[in-house]
Parts: C-alpha cells; sequence; structure tokens
C-alpha cells in the first residue's frame, strides 16, 4: 500500500511540475494556504505538493497578499489558540521563497477594477489584485469560482484551481 502512495505523491509531484513552470511566480490564495495548514484533505496533499516541493525548494517563488495572511489567522483568534498563531505568523514570515504583500493604493485600483468587470467580492478583488500587481504567472486557489469569473484575463494568469488537480 505504502507503494501505491508513494507512485500517487510522484505522480502528483511530476504532474505539477509540468503545469507549473519553473520560475513562475504564483500568488497563494486564503484557500490554498488553509489546504496547505490543515492538510486534511486530497485538496491538502496538492497544496502541500506545490509549498513544499515547487516554493520550499524555490523552484517557484510564491506570494501571499495581506488580505490572505489576515483571512488564516482569524480561526485561530476566535478560538483563541494563539500558540497556533503564532506558528502561522513564523510560517508566513519565514517560509523560504514565500512574500507577504501588503496593500497600496496601484492595488486597490487594480481591485476595483476586477470587482466592477469581474463581480469578485472586494477581498477576492483584494487578493487577485495583489497577485497581478506582483506580476504572478499563476493564482493558486481552491475557489472553483476564481476560474469561472476570471476566464476573461487567462491571457494574463492562469487560475491554478486546486480541486481540478488532485489524484484521482
Amino acid at each position: 500500500m505504502a507503494t501505491v502512495r508513494l507512485r500517487a505523491e510522484k505522480t502528483l509531484k511530476d504532474g505539477l511540475a509540468a503545469r507549473i513552470r519553473p520560475g513562475a511566480a504564483l500568488l497563494l490564495d486564503s484557500s490554498t494556504l488553509i489546504e496547505y495548514l490543515y492538510q486534511g484533505s486530497p485538496v491538502g496533499v496538492v497544496a502541500a505538493s506545490i509549498v513544499d516541493d515547487l516554493v520550499a525548494t524555490g523552484r517557484n517563488r510564491a506570494f501571499v497578499s495581506a488580505i490572505s495572511a489576515t483571512e488564516i489567522l482569524v480561526r485561530p483568534f476566535e478560538q483563541p489558540r494563539t500558540e497556533i498563531a503564532t506558528e502561522i505568523v513564523g510560517f508566513l514570515e519565514h517560509f523560504p521563497n514565500l512574500t507577504v504583500l501588503s496593500l497600496d493604493l496601484a492595488t486597490a485600483i487594480v481591485a476595483a477594477g476586477l470587482r466592477a468587470d469581474h463581480r469578485l467580492s472586494s477581498v477576492d478583488a483584494l487578493i487577485v489584485a495583489t497577485g497581478l500587481t506582483a506580476g504572478v504567472a499563476g493564482l493558486v486557489t481552491n475557489d472553483a469560482d476564481w476560474k469561472k469569473r476570471l476566464a476573461p484575463i487567462t491571457d494574463r494568469v492562469e487560475v491554478l484551481y486546486l480541486g481540478a488537480m488532485t489524484p484521482s
């Protein structure tokens, strides 16, 4: 059984490596980070492969919007589980090849256009705009709605939907 699992993991890694070109910058959205941090599903395995095999190794650089950082910290603060919040902050501050990006006026302007043109929520528009402003090649998400709503801008950035990349 372990051999089957290892073969499936290698197939996943090879498939992601073929789909995401070396050196391409990625934006990891909130849903991707939640799947990575709480890895309890097949989607979490895909998120872990992207973060651990592509980003941590330096093959790909990744960015996170400060909005996503806020979203993934809410649950630990609500519970209150300050030790988990501290671990998440440490991950965001020190994980190799991962940068948290702040919001600025240029990002807000891009977000307003995305919200108006693609009917994204303000939060999603700000997250996507952060990636676009940073010049990422791929938006990594587990939000199927992004794939539909952002179809008109796939000439600018690819939406990489985790749910479509899970091993069968």
